[in-house]
């Protein structure tokens, strides 16, 4: 394994995939493969933060950004889904 992988938390890559699912994100690569393209920028993030410190959710954004249009995936966000009673009766 590349030492600066080393230490840099797997489950990150795996939580950002399901929040964009969860949020109505598409993308077209199963998590694995998103994992991958996200390893060597949660690496840098872990790698430049201070021991004991959590980095802030906007700091990985840019290099997760950055590291899937280098990869060439687009991730889609849908429009949020109305919920129940949010729209008019029928027939108003």
């Amino acid at each position: 394994m590349d030492a600066t992988l080393e230490g840099a938390p797997d489950h990150l890559a795996r939580s950002m995939y399901e929040a964009i699912s969860v949020n109505r994100g598409e993308l077209p690569i199963d998590s694995r493969r998103f994992g991958e393209i996200m390893r060597p920028a949660i690496a840098e993030l872990h790698r430049t933060t201070s021991k004991g410190q959590r980095p802030a959710a906007k700091d990985l954004m840019s290099p997760a950004s950055d590291a899937l249009s280098a990869a060439g995936i687009e991730v889609t966000i849908l429009p949020p889904i109305q919920a129940h009673g949010s729209q008019p009766p029928i027939g108003q």
